[in-house]
C-alpha cells in the first residue's frame, strides 16, 4: 500500500502548521527556562543582601555571654556542693579503736 498523491498533498499543507506549533513549543520552553533562571538569580541576590537576625545565629556574642553565665552558675553550684560535703563526711565517719591493731599474717 503506497502513498497516494492526495495524501502527500494533505501532509504538505499541514506540515507548515505542525512546524509552527513545534517552534512555538520550543520557544515557550526556552522562555520558561530563562524566567526560572532570572527568578533564581533574584532570590540569590536577595539572600545575599539580607541580614540574618542575631537570634538565629548561635555563634554570636549573645551565646558567648550565655555560656559564660552558665559556666559561672555551674562553678557556683560546685563550690556550694563542695562546701556542704565536708559537713556530711564528718557526720558519717566512724572510728574503731581496735582498727589496725591486729594483723593476720597467716594468710
Amino acid at each position: 500500500m503506497g502513498i497516494q498523491p492526495i495524501d502527500l498533498q494533505t501532509m504538505f499543507a499541514q506540515l507548515d502548521k505542525i512546524s509552527n506549533s513545534q517552534v512555538q513549543q520550543t520557544q515557550a520552553a526556552q522562555v520558561q527556562a530563562a524566567l526560572k533562571q532570572e527568578d533564581i538569580a533574584r532570590k540569590q541576590t536577595a539572600a545575599k543582601a539580607a541580614v540574618e537576625e542575631p537570634s538565629k545565629l548561635n555563634d554570636g556574642l549573645g551565646s558567648i555571654k550565655d555560656q559564660n553565665r552558665q559556666n559561672s552558675r555551674q562553678q557556683d553550684k560546685r563550690k556550694e556542693h563542695e562546701e556542704k560535703e565536708p559537713e556530711e563526711e564528718k557526720s558519717y565517719i566512724y572510728k574503731d579503736p581496735s582498727l589496725g591493731q591486729h594483723i593476720d599474717v597467716s594468710g
